[in-house]
């Protein structure tokens, strides 16, 4: 049985001193909050690095990021960060995403980047879960990045888990290279945000970024166009990559955050006693998803000795947002977290 750090032999959860000064994460951690204060019952979410499993994996609720495509967006928006971002739901449980998904999911001709196919029916992907055969792979840090040593416990214990339930789980995964990855992140990323507010920091109205992000704006402005030729090119070769984990893989298991949600305004700059960039050190695993148009959750899967949550991702198949759902499906009946609630909220 698997046996959240931070609960008692009850499973009651930890006290989570301070846990109102923490960073609920970004860029939906209001939606994140409100779920696990239940305000509302579920919400929807963009997320072109994390921003839905971000605040997910910190609040301790599920959020799912559907593949590149799957739901409609606005397609003359000209902040999408290089294609990366997916709208998707978020709640305290596994079935309301998939009525949420079901909603958002289909077909668009206003959005000429929305899949052609028709959906699948994701809530009965629910209704009966079963992972017997599926084949998971557990990806640990990927290539060694510095990972919280309680958060990397209750995530590898939650991909374990699986294997009570059915599946085959591979902990012998090939390291996934993440540098790159990042580089060609940023680059779509910043290169997006600078169209986007350019004009506006071109007419000295910039002062309402904060000072760093102003600086890397304005370095992006200059760079070359080589460099985005670059990152395109680094992003097809990750997707590459992972096309070959698929062939052997069905879902790949992985911590959602290298910690726990951290004090506002004190991005760690180390974790595990390396020193990482305070702007995304502390999230060097979503953004793969992204960057290859993968489905991929978050799932809840524990709590660290303090009471704070911890999110387990799983990324899937291209177009197989239902395998995503009935394997989250499974493991919530298996280990229900939705009645463990922060102390200040029962």
């Amino acid at each position: 049985m698997l046996q959240p750090v931070g609960h008692d032999a009850h499973g009651r959860r930890g006290q989570g001193r301070g846990a109102r000064r923490r960073r609920a994460g970004g860029a939906r951690g209001g939606s994140g909050a409100a779920l696990a204060a239940r305000l509302v019952p579920l919400c929807n979410g963009g997320d072109a690095g994390g921003s839905i499993r971000i605040p997910a994996s910190f609040c301790g609720v599920y959020g799912i990021k559907p593949g590149a495509g799957r739901v409609p967006s606005d397609y003359t928006s000209n902040t999408t960060w290089g294609g990366l971002s997916q709208n998707g739901p978020m709640s305290t449980n596994v079935r309301d995403s998939a009525l949420l998904l079901d909603i958002l999911a289909g077909p668009d001709p206003r959005d000429p980047r929305s899949l052609g196919q028709a959906k699948d029916d994701y809530l009965a992907a629910v209704e009966a879960p079963s992972v017997n055969g599926l084949r998971i792979a557990w990806g640990g840090t990927m290539d060694g990045q510095p990972t919280d040593p309680q958060v990397l416990a209750l995530a590898q214990a939650g991909a374990q888990a699986f294997a009570e339930l059915g599946a085959s789980v591979d902990e012998d995964m090939p390291a996934v290279a993440t540098d790159d990855a990042i580089w060609a992140f940023v680059t779509f990323m910043l290169t997006d945000l600078m169209i986007a507010l350019g004009p506006a920091i071109e007419g000295g109205q910039g002062d309402f970024l904060p000072s760093m992000l102003l600086k890397w704006l304005t370095d992006a402005k200059a760079w070359p166009a080589s460099r985005y030729a670059e990152a395109l090119h680094m992003r097809e070769w990750h997707r590459h990559w992972f096309d070959e984990l698929f062939e052997r893989y069905d879902v790949l298991a992985l911590p959602t955050m290298a910690v726990p949600a951290f004090p506002v305004e004190r991005n760690p700059k180390s974790i595990g006693g390396r020193d990482v960039h305070p702007s995304w050190g502390f999230t060097p695993f979503c953004l793969h998803a992204n960057l290859t148009g993968r489905p991929a959750a978050s799932i809840p899967c524990g709590f660290t000795a303090e009471g704070l949550p911890v999110g387990l991702m799983l990324v899937g198949r291209l177009g197989e947002e239902s395998a995503l759902l009935r394997a989250s499906a499974a493991f919530e009946a298996a280990h229900p977290w939705a009645e463990h609630r922060p102390p200040e909220f029962m």
